[in-house]
């Protein structure tokens, strides 16, 4: 288990690494940082302008949603989501829990997503906006 402190949210971000990842990779770079991606999700919503942030990106089977009011981080999470129906989900339930009205909120997506999943989403948001990190 890891740990990265997030000062400009008053946060510290817990996170694990697969054994043999960690094992494979310190064998060749004993001082390597790791960083989860929802660390680098949550370092670009001060570029986002919209009040009410969420950001989510798509891997194999997991969704990981960060989810932001204004400058106010209010949760960074991963999720288990082996199809796009569990990840939508998720990302609903993030959204009721941080009380963000679907209609004034878009979505900012990290990574692929079909042209038939960017629809699914666009019809219960505002929009939906793809970004590489």
């Amino acid at each position: 288990v890891m740990s990265i402190e997030l000062p400009q949210h008053e946060a510290t971000m817990v996170f694990a690494i697969p054994e043999q990842i960690y094992a494979t990779v310190s064998k060749i770079q004993r001082e390597a940082i790791y960083t989860p991606i929802v660390y680098h999700m949550i370092n670009t919503l001060p570029q986002i302008e919209e009040n009410n942030k969420v950001c989510v990106h798509f891997s194999d089977e997991t969704v990981h949603i960060v989810a932001a009011e204004r400058n106010q981080l209010l949760l960074a999470n991963s999720y288990p989501a082996k199809d796009f129906v569990t990840a939508q989900y998720y990302i609903f339930l993030v959204i009721k829990e941080a009380m963000f009205n679907l209609q004034f909120t878009t979505i900012q997506l990290f990574g692929d997503i079909t042209k038939e999943e960017k629809k699914g989403l666009t019809k219960y948001f505002k929009g939906v906006n793809i970004h590489t990190l």
